[in-house]
Parts: structure tokens; C-alpha cells; sequence
């Protein structure tokens, strides 16, 4: 090895060690801290958060009535969870695979969000290793990690086109960057069909902003209707396929069927009866709440909407969450740094920053209109926004740089811990207080949250 590639490498180890922690951080709380908890037996009482869907989905050869809004996931991710389950100690169980499964997506989603970070930096790993540590740690990323959910994996669809737009810049398009373009847009439409959105807006930039080299930009702008073609047609097949492999599985190009189910989603009213309030709902997460979650407080949605008989833990409306002070001075000094970020990238506009933040304005402008319990969608923009704020900072301040790594260390000290301390309440509540049979009149569980609990034993083999 060259000392210059050498030199290289070591610059890269405290990203790689980031992530390698995360994995470790985020299989203790998974396993060790939920100790004997069967989370299946709450079906979508954690957030809404589709509890049973994901290992079912992910790791069965049963069939998935949610392909029609996620569309090849049997196809790419059940082989990889029958896979896990055969091989890996320990993840026997359809939950235990999914669980293993959704914490190498969020590590990768982590890793990333680093790369991303470093090349919006002007090449320097050092601020990537920093928006990987703040990102691993974060409550979305410890949730989903612990949980798994489709957001679990959404991460990297959002964030591999737009770090493939950041390493093609202004280089000549080749036979070989078609191919990349399409295999990302094909792994977007996998997980999520709103993940195209950052696809296309990747590509298009690669068009408007950073148009290749050579060959003449009508040439360039040609290619794109012809990829887009080209990917929806291979996901349709890839669709019809997988109801073949999985007989039951929904289509997703079966748009009425789409449309009815997801109609349940759309918060319209919300918009024209409180849109400020709502506004604000929506940014409370994307700037906020999935760092620093409150502690969740029951809420009997599910038994006054669909007269469901189980409750549901959440922090979708502020006054429905138990905000500590430790987690309100918490969320005080995360609203600086990503201030900081905000001032910063006013200070020193680039070109680079235009993919990622329109990604992120049209997540926002999406999820506006579509979804409940935000925390579940935070993998289509969470990484996003961490990579674009501290890159935005460590570009703008170089010679305060040393001060910025010092507070993100801080800052992801205190948001891990409060991320472990949240998911301790979830794990009590899951163990005592979801049940209905096990509330007084008032809705509190019978047994304390303070007493000893069952997730406190060690796990069953």
C-alpha cells in the first residue's frame, strides 16, 4: 500500500469505528435491553409501528399485503432473512431476523450519512465520522434499529443516489453510471415507492446543475425518461414475479387497490383546519423529535378510531408526550448546533447542498399530506438532514472546527442516553401497560412502571 493510500485509510478508521459501534450499541438495545419481550404480541402499539408486519414480511415465505407501497420487498429482502435465520446464532425467530436485518440497514444508512457528510465537506472524513456518531445515536435510528420497520431500511435508498450524485459530479457519463442509476432507482422502488423521489431528484441534478462532461446536455437530458422507463418496468416485472414466488403478495402498479388503503394516511384535514399547528407537527420531527423523544404517553387511538382492543404508544402530538427537563435542555442545545448549521450553510451556499436539500423540502411537503407517527418515516430524511447541517458547519468554520466536533461529541452523549431511557419506558410499557385488561378506569397499568419488570430476566434461548 502507497503512503498516501495509507494515509488515506487511517483518515477513514474513526468513521469505520463509528459504525462498528453502532452496531454494537444498537444490537444492545434490540436484544439485551428488551430482554424476553415478544413484541409481536402488540400488533402496532409502539408508534403504530407495523410490529408483527416486518418479520413476517422480511423473514417468512408468507405473502405481504403491504408490496402494494413496498413494493419488491419480499422479493429482495426474504431470501437475506431466511438467511439470517439459518446462519446467525441467536436470530431463529422471523423477530430476531428482522431485527438483525434492520440494524445492519440502519448501520449502513449510518455509514452513509457519514460518506455523504464527508464529500459535502470537501473530501474530509473526519465531520463524516461526526454525522455518523449523531445519527447512529438519535432516538429514529435506535427505534428502528430495535423495531423493525420499512423505515428501518429506508435509509439507504434515501442516501445512496445522492451520494453517487456527490462522487459523479462533473465527471463524463459512462455505459457504468447507467447501470449504477439504475440499480438505485430499482433499490428505492424495493423499499419504498416514495423513495424515487431522491433518486429522481438526484438524477435530475445530474442533468440541471452537474451535467456531464461530455456529450451534449439534450443527449444527457434523453437518458433520463429512458431510465425512468426502464426501472418502472423492471420493478412491474420484478412486482409480478414476486406474487409468483409469494403467492398473496399485492402489486403495486394495482393503483386502486394502493389508493384505497393508503387514503387512511392523508392528514388534508389537518392541513386546512390546523395548518400551522401542523406545520409545526411535521418539523418538530424532522428537527427534533427524532433526535430527542420525549418520554411516549399511552394514547387509546387505535380504541376510539378502529375500536381496536390494545393501546398505542405515542409522540405524534406534543401534549400526548412527557417531556423531561434533562430532554428539554437536550433539545435546547441540539436546536443551537442545527441552527448553527442553518446560519452556516446561508454563510457559504454550494451547489453540492442543492440535491440533499431538496430531497429533504420535498420529504417535508410529502409527509405534509401523507402519514401518522412520523418516527416511522424518518429514514427518508433523517440522515439527510445531519449530513447536510454538519457539513454545512465544518465548511463554514474551519478554524472552529475543533470546538464542533467537541459539541456533537457532547450532544450525541446526552441524545443516546436519552434514546436508551426512552426505549427502557417503551420496553416497561410493552412488558405492563398495553394491554387493556391491565389499565385501572384511567388508563394506568395495574402494576407500576417502577416495579420489577420481565424484559429484566435474561433472554429465553
Amino acid at each position: 500500500m502507497s503512503p498516501r493510500r495509507g494515509a488515506a485509510a487511517l483518515r477513514g478508521l474513526p468513521l469505520i469505528g463509528v459504525c462498528l459501534a453502532a452496531v454494537a450499541f444498537h444490537s444492545w438495545v434490540a436484544f439485551e435491553r428488551a430482554g424476553s419481550i415478544e413484541i409481536r404480541s402488540f400488533p402496532s402499539s409502539v408508534f403504530r409501528m407495523d410490529v408483527f408486519r416486518a418479520p413476517r414480511d422480511w423473514a417468512t415465505v408468507l405473502p405481504s399485503g403491504r408490496t402494494s407501497v413496498h413494493p419488491l420487498t419480499k422479493l429482495a429482502l426474504t431470501p437475506i432473512g431466511l438467511t439470517i435465520r439459518r446462519h446467525v446464532p441467536g436470530a431463529g425467530s422471523p423477530v430476531d431476523a428482522a431485527r438483525v436485518l434492520a440494524i445492519a440497514g440502519v448501520a449502513l444508512t449510518t455509514l452513509l450519512a457519514g460518506l455523504l457528510t464527508a464529500r459535502l465537506a470537501g473530501g474530509d472524513l473526519r465531520a463524516g465520522a461526526l454525522a455518523s456518531l449523531l445519527t447512529a445515536v438519535s432516538f429514529s435510528s435506535v427505534l428502528l434499529a430495535a423495531i423493525p420497520e420499512s423505515a428501518s431500511l429506508a435509509g439507504v435508498a434515501t442516501l445512496a443516489p445522492l451520494l453517487f450524485l456527490a462522487n459523479r459530479a462533473e465527471k463524463p457519463w459512462t455505459t457504468a453510471e447507467s447501470a449504477g442509476w439504475l440499480l438505485l432507482g430499482l433499490l428505492g422502488i424495493a423499499i419504498t415507492v416514495t423513495q424515487l423521489a431522491h433518486w429522481g431528484i438526484a438524477l435530475l441534478c445530474r442533468w440541471t446543475m452537474l451535467r456531464p462532461a461530455s456529450g451534449s446536455p439534450g443527449r444527457a437530458f434523453a437518458r433520463l425518461p429512458l431510465l425512468l422507463a426502464l426501472v418502472l418496468g423492471l420493478a412491474m416485472a420484478g412486482s409480478w414475479l414476486q406474487a409468483e414466488r409469494y403467492p398473496g403478495s399485492r402489486k403495486f402498479y394495482e393503483i386502486t387497490a394502493v389508493a384505497s388503503d393508503e387514503s387512511a394516511f392523508l392528514r388534508l384535514a389537518d392541513l386546512r383546519d390546523e395548518p400551522l399547528n401542523h406545520v409545526a407537527r411535521v418539523a418538530s420531527h424532522f428537527v427534533g423529535v427524532n433526535f430527542v423523544a420525549p418520554f411516549p404517553e399511552r394514547s387509546n387511538a387505535f380504541i376510539e378510531e378502529w375500536d381496536a382492543n390494545y393501546w398505542i404508544l405515542s409522540v405524534e402530538s406534543p401534549w400526548r408526550a412527557e417531556w423531561s427537563g434533562a430532554q428539554r435542555a437536550l433539545g435546547g442545545v441540539l436546536a443551537l448546533l442545527l441552527a448553527a448549521g442553518v446560519v452556516a450553510l446561508a454563510r457559504r451556499p454550494d451547489p453540492f447542498f442543492a440535491a440533499p436539500l431538496l430531497s429533504i423540502a420535498a420529504m417535508f411537503g410529502l409527509h405534509l399530506l401523507y402519514g401518522h407517527e412520523y418516527l416511522l418515516y424518518a429514514g427518508h430524511w433523517h440522515g439527510l438532514v445531519v449530513a447536510v447541517l454538519v457539513a454545512a458547519a465544518w465548511r463554514a468554520w474551519p478554524g472552529r472546527r475543533g470546538f464542533i466536533a467537541a459539541a456533537i461529541v457532547a450532544l450525541s452523549v446526552g441524545v443516546g442516553a436519552n434514546s436508551v431511557a426512552v426505549m427502557d419506558r417503551v420496553y416497561a410499557e410493552l412488558d405492563y401497560g398495553l394491554q387493556t385488561v391491565r389499565r385501572d378506569a384511567e388508563g394506568r397499568p395495574l402494576i407500576p412502571l417502577g416495579a420489577p419488570r420481565a424484559s429484566a430476566v435474561p433472554r429465553r434461548p
